[in-house]
C-alpha cells in the first residue's frame, strides 16, 4: 500500500491499534520509506491472500488522504489515470523544479492525452513576462509565496486552455534560503477552473530530493482535488 504525505514514525502512530490486530492475525508487516514515501507491505506466510485483503481494506478508512495506490504504481501514474479517466487536460508552471514535473508526466505512455505543455519561469523576467506576475508582488512577497504561486497556476491554466493547472515554486538549496524561507521551502498550488488549492512544504536542505519530493507533492495535490471535485 502507497502512501504519502505523511512520515513513517506518524504513520505508525496512526494506525499502531491496526499493526497489532494485523500481526496478532499471523500476519506480518514492513514500512519500507523513501523521499516523500511511505510503502506498507503487508506479507501472509501461509499464503492468506483473503487475511491480507481484509486487513487492506480495513485500512483506507483510517488513511484515505495518504493512500495514493497499491503494489507498483507511481504517483504519477495515478494523476495521469485520474486525468485520463475523466477526460481531462493539465498544465504546468514550473521554478524550483526545472521541468521535471513535466519530465515524469511525459514519461506515461498516451500523456499526450492529458498534457498540454508547461513553462518553466525560473527567473522573475520569465514569470512576469510569460505569465504575469506583478513585479510589485514578487518584490514583496518573493516567488514563493502562496500569492505568487496561485497567480502562477491561473495564469498558466489560461494561458494553455486546461482543466487543471500545477505551479510549483521554492527554494531547491543549497544556497538561497533565508530565515523566514529557509531552504526547502516550497509553495504548490493546484486548480480547476473553479478552485485553487495551494499549500507550503519543508522538504529539507537536499536539492535533488527537494526536487524530486516538490513533483510528488504537486501530483498528489492535484489528485486530491480532482476527487474532491468528482465527489
Amino acid at each position: 500500500i502507497l502512501t504519502h504525505g505523511i512520515g513513517e514514525s506518524y504513520l505508525a502512530e496512526i494506525i499502531e491499534e491496526w499493526e497489532d490486530r494485523l500481526r496478532n492475525s499471523g500476519l506480518d508487516m514492513a514500512y519500507l520509506p523513501s523521499p516523500g514515501l511511505v510503502k506498507l507491505r503487508v506479507t501472509s506466510y501461509i499464503n492468506d491472500m483473503a487475511l491480507v485483503n481484509k486487513f487492506c481494506d480495513e485500512l483506507y478508512p483510517l488513511i484515505p488522504q495518504y493512500i495514493f495506490g497499491e503494489g507498483a504504481i507511481t504517483m504519477q501514474e495515478t494523476l495521469a489515470d485520474l486525468l485520463k479517466k475523466s477526460k481531462s487536460t493539465v498544465s504546468l508552471a514550473e521554478s524550483c523544479t526545472g521541468g521535471f514535473a513535466s519530465h515524469l508526466l511525459t514519461q506515461i505512455p498516451g500523456s499526450s492525452t492529458f498534457y498540454e505543455g508547461s513553462i518553466i519561469c525560473y527567473s522573475y523576467e520569465i514569470k512576469e513576462k510569460e505569465l504575469g506576475i506583478p513585479h510589485d508582488l514578487l518584490l514583496e512577497k518573493g516567488a514563493v509565496s502562496q500569492e505568487v504561486v496561485e497567480i502562477l497556476c491561473d495564469e498558466i491554466r489560461k494561458k494553455y486552455n486546461t482543466d487543471y493547472a500545477i505551479s510549483i515554486s521554492g527554494i531547491a538549496g543549497p544556497t538561497g534560503g533565508t530565515d523566514d524561507k529557509p531552504v526547502g521551502t516550497v509553495w504548490i498550488s493546484a486548480r480547476s477552473k473553479d478552485k485553487v488549492v495551494s499549500r507550503k512544504f519543508s522538504f529539507g536542505n537536499n536539492r535533488k530530493r527537494n526536487i524530486s519530493q516538490s513533483a510528488l507533492a504537486s501530483f498528489n495535490l492535484l489528485r486530491q482535488l480532482i476527487l474532491e471535485e468528482s465527489n
